[in-house]
């Protein structure tokens, strides 16, 4: 047991302890601490790059609502403007409608007229021709003044 104790056993077992330390601090420790300073190094950087690309996003994301909101402004307007030039056109189209209607309707009332004109014509001929007709039947049987005047009074009636 005496060897246990020995004052130069303890310091060459704390010198080897210390030693083992050292070695093991050079070798494991710093390469370990190194890697894992390395590694957390990319992780923030990972994370940082994250926060960029979702800052980005964030920003693309504004700036589309943005575009869209436009492009939702342009089409009601677009739409606005083609429900204005479809009453626009509506408008002309009945307009023109309504003057050849009544272009049509002025054609067919000077037709009536004309034709009413041309009946008149002929009844008044017809009456004419009647009356000469009827003259001639009364003067071949030998009509008094009365009797003439009263058959032109009855004719006129009848033209009129």
């Amino acid at each position: 047991m005496g060897e246990l104790f020995n004052p130069v056993t303890i310091l060459l077992h704390i010198a080897n302890a210390a030693l083992l330390f050292v070695a093991v601090y050079f070798l494991l420790y710093k390469p370990v601490r190194k890697f894992m300073a390395q590694r957390e190094a990319k992780v923030a950087a990972a994370i940082d790059e994250a926060n960029e690309n979702l800052e980005k996003a964030k920003k693309a994301a504004e700036g589309s609502e943005e575009i869209i909101a436009a492009g939702q402004a342009r089409a009601d307007e677009e739409l606005a403007n083609a429900q204005k030039r479809a009453r626009e056109e509506e408008k002309k189209i009945l307009d023109a409608a309504k003057a050849k209607a009544d272009g049509i309707v002025e054609e067919a009332r000077r037709q009536a007229e004309a034709i009413l004109k041309n009946a008149r014509r002929d009844m008044r001929e017809q009456a004419t021709n009647l009356a000469l007709d009827i003259a001639r039947s009364i003067l071949e049987r030998e009509v008094t003044p009365a009797d003439q005047e009263k058959v032109i009074d009855d004719l006129t009636r009848k033209v009129e």
